[in-house]
């Protein structure tokens, strides 16, 4: 497309040719595109969030932090952080940078007004990936306090028992294990959560066993 800078059509059918490759699935096009049109229109920050998504699904995840991060700075207010938030965090997560998706979470529960809709989960399940065991449960249970998704629900609280039980706490974590096995509506959850407890339950009987023999003995 060869545009006139002062033409706000021509501005525009570049623009909306980048979104239309995007939303065809031809990302690398789309990134080519959006490229050439924010080096034509520099001031046109916007498209930024979109040309963060085609590096992303690219598997370019650094050209795709910066993006991300770029356009969260321009936009402090914009009703769509809420949609850039996820992405950033998910690749932070993808680089293994958790100091960095943790901080991203704080500052986006700090500008979340309903607690209803603050990513307790998302932050709670950094903690975990840090191996922050003791804030991952004291965050797990935030969400529990206003989460409404029968399949978070189930995940906050599997974590919980996941967390008690690389804290050593295998009592805790036991009875964490069999709420979830009895009370989960995810299938999945409720599997992984009744096989945990059943190896919990052999293990103990197992160390109870081998006390009982040295009794004998």
């Amino acid at each position: 497309i060869s545009a006139n800078v002062k033409n706000p059509m021509a501005e525009e059918a570049f623009y909306n040719m980048g979104l239309l490759l995007a939303q065809m699935g031809r990302y690398s096009e789309a990134q080519n595109m959006l490229e050439r049109f924010l080096d034509r229109y520099p001031k046109r920050t916007d498209v930024l969030s979109t040309l963060g998504n085609a590096y992303d699904v690219q598997g370019k995840t650094d050209l795709a932090i910066n993006a991300y991060k770029k356009w969260l700075g321009y936009y402090p207010k914009h009703a769509d952080r809420k949609i850039v938030y996820p992405k950033l965090a998910s690749a932070y997560r993808l680089k293994k940078e958790l100091d960095n998706e943790i901080n991203l979470y704080l500052q986006w529960i700090k500008e979340t007004e309903a607690e209803s809709e603050r990513p307790y989960i998302g932050l709670a399940d950094a903690y975990y990936e840090k191996k922050l065991y003791k804030t991952a449960i004291e965050t797990y249970e935030k969400a529990l306090k206003v989460e409404k998704d029968k399949k978070d629900i189930d995940w906050a609280k599997l974590r919980i028992g996941a967390s008690y039980l690389a804290l050593g706490k295998k009592d805790d974590a036991g009875k964490i294990f069999q709420e979830v096995a009895k009370e989960a509506k995810t299938p999945i959850i409720k599997k992984t959560a009744h096989e945990t407890d059943a190896g919990l339950q052999q293990e103990k009987k197992r160390l109870q066993e081998g006390v009982q023999s040295l009794r004998v003995a």
